[in-house]
């Protein structure tokens, strides 16, 4: 992990990396017990949070944005405010669960209720983290990773 944030975060000056919690995100700067925040310091980076939208303000500084399995709503602007981050030397760690969001997002004590208008369990294009994705040709998929079947690579 640390060499993949290092990777991002590039060979200028060790900005701060900003973690998204506006968007029911389960990788949040809130949990207690989430060691990348401790992490970051350890390695000589600044941690913020955006916890409202992800916009050009909110990414002012900042060297590496973090997103961590978003189920809330993603809007277009904040997707192009990422995509001109990224474009102009910014690093996007985005991790997320394509199949839990399929199979769970609708359940009781995980829904993000109230902020999923744009979005549907059964279509895993307005899955929050293929909205981000989209602009890089990446997808998460309801389907786990899974060993190839012999003889295929």
């Amino acid at each position: 992990l640390r060499r993949s944030f290092e990777w991002l975060a590039g060979p200028k000056e060790k900005l701060p990396g900003v973690i998204a919690s506006g968007h029911c995100e389960w990788l949040p700067t809130r949990i207690a017990d989430w060691a990348l925040p401790q992490h970051l310091a350890d390695w000589g980076y600044g941690v913020g949070e955006i916890a409202g939208s992800i916009d050009d303000a909110a990414l002012t500084g900042a060297g590496v944005l973090v997103v961590g399995n978003a189920w809330g709503d993603v809007t277009d602007a904040e997707v192009r405010s990422i995509e001109r981050f990224v474009a102009s030397g910014g690093g996007l760690l985005a991790a997320g669960l394509g199949w839990s969001c399929h199979e769970q997002s609708t359940q009781p004590g995980l829904a993000c209720t109230g902020h999923t208008a744009a979005q549907s369990a059964e279509d895993l294009s307005t899955y929050p983290m293929n909205r981000i994705a989209s602009p890089y040709a990446m997808e998460w998929t309801a389907a786990a990773i899974e060993r190839p079947k012999a003889g295929r690579r």
